[in-house]
């Protein structure tokens, strides 16, 4: 009897050991992964969920190992993919990872408190470390209102971290500030948006500006306008359109925006106004400035119009089939994705994007990007090349088009190429289409 119930207890063990696959992706040994997926889809097909649990398990095993600069790389990747960050094997491997004393401890803790997965003021005991990337992690968890004098020394370490040596630990002081709204940061988040030497700094600031909103808060930004970078301007935009900002004069800024500002300005505001609860006289103002910025201009406000652009009426789908035909083949291309939204003009723009999806460079990638996105399997073949293309990038959009086509087993294998970032935009990709 004991001899059957040692043989169960076993048994049960081995069926909830993971599989070959899986271990291998999770050990980080490429070469291993290679065979075991080699010999997987020699015997079967591998389906969407477990195509999931593979990539999952190569996520967790790259927390758990991540180390040195590559460890860095990969942890600041996977800072972005939601889709990973929302398992939780990949919670519990970055508490794990962050528990440990190293600078990379750091930055797993810096992703926790960025995703939402540590409670607020988790890493605030840090504040004061020597290690840039522990005050950074310290400093995003500093996100706590004022209400009593743990939330008033949280506040008074957020602004003094405002004026960091250090650029990360400043961004997240700023990024930090975004949910309190604490009337006593207005003032250091201004300083920050005008004279910090970082742009992405300045960009936080102003966001951070615009989660506060109210009247004075747009109006410091209006102040702001002239001196700022285009990237400035942009992110003052996207401060006005935020919800505490719009009813408070936003709104009227992005249509003094809309009407006075040169085109790609001018396109980034009509998208956000289109954005926000506005009237029917700036809705038409902004389709109106999008449908110019369609016909003319440079090359990246021509396409971020045609992006924009609400779909509907003859007059939008003729200003598309003009663009279509454009000289400028990416401005075509960017035409042609959005046709094949529209039921009359789908095969036609699917038949054109097929045969500029087999150039080399921007176009023939934007191309098979606009196939992928409009679920066209003709594209599969074209995504042998990327596969083996030298450039990394290429390879990780075929990662993301394979697993956004149904096609996981293909997905799966680069999961084992030799660039770490096409692994996690494999990995991620995976996750997401699960």
């Amino acid at each position: 009897m004991r001899a059957l119930q040692l043989l169960l207890v076993l048994g049960a063990l081995v069926g909830c050991a993971p599989p070959a696959l899986i271990r291998a992706a999770q050990s980080g040994d490429l070469d291993a992964f290679r065979t075991q997926l080699g010999e997987r889809l020699r015997v079967d097909g591998v389906s969407a969920a477990e195509a999931e649990r593979v990539a999952v398990a190569f996520a967790r095993g790259s927390v758990e190992r991540a180390a040195g600069r590559d460890g860095e790389r990969f942890l600041a990747a996977l800072a972005s993919c939601a889709p990973l960050l929302g398992r939780d094997e990949i919670a519990l491997a970055l508490e794990r990872r962050a528990a440990l004393a190293d600078e990379l401890a750091a930055r797993a803790a810096l992703v926790r408190v960025a995703a939402g997965l540590a409670a607020p003021l988790a890493y605030a005991a840090q504040v004061t470390s020597a290690e840039p990337a522990w005050r950074a992690a310290a400093a995003r968890s500093l996100a706590v209102a004022p209400v009593d004098a743990e939330g008033e020394r949280a506040g008074a370490w957020r602004r003094r971290l405002l004026l960091d040596l250090f650029r990360d630990v400043r961004e997240a002081a700023a990024q930090a500030a975004s949910a309190p709204r604490d009337p006593a940061d207005r003032g250091p988040l201004f300083d920050a948006a005008r004279r910090d030497p970082d742009t992405q700094v300045r960009r936080a600031a102003i966001a951070a500006l615009g989660a506060a909103g109210g009247r004075d808060v747009v109006l410091s930004l209006k102040d702001l306008w002239p001196g700022a970078t285009a990237q400035g301007r942009q992110a003052i935009l996207g401060a006005w359109a935020a919800p505490a900002c719009v009813e408070a004069g936003g709104i009227g800024q992005l249509r003094r925006v809309v009407e006075q500002e040169g085109s790609g300005l001018a396109v980034v505001a009509a998208r956000q106004l289109l954005a926000v609860p506005a009237g029917s006289a700036d809705q038409e103002a902004a389709v109106g400035v999008l449908l110019r910025a369609v016909a003319e201009g440079t090359t990246a406000a021509r396409t971020a119009a045609i992006a924009a652009v609400p779909l509907g009426g003859a007059e939008i789908a003729k200003a598309l089939d003009k663009a279509a035909e454009a000289p400028d083949e990416l401005v075509a291309v960017a035409a042609l994705s959005r046709l094949t939204e529209l039921a009359p003009s789908r095969d036609r723009a699917l038949a054109r994007l097929s045969e500029l999806a087999r150039r080399d460079g921007a176009v023939g990638r934007r191309a098979r990007a606009a196939l992928v996105r409009a679920g066209a399997q003709a594209v599969l073949p074209l995504l042998e090349a990327d596969v083996r293309s030298p450039s990394h990038i290429e390879r990780a959009d075929a990662a993301r088009a394979y697993a956004r086509l149904g096609q996981p087993g293909r997905a799966l294998h680069l999961l084992g190429d030799a660039d770490a970032s096409v692994r996690l935009a494999a990995a991620c990709a995976l996750a997401e289409d699960e």
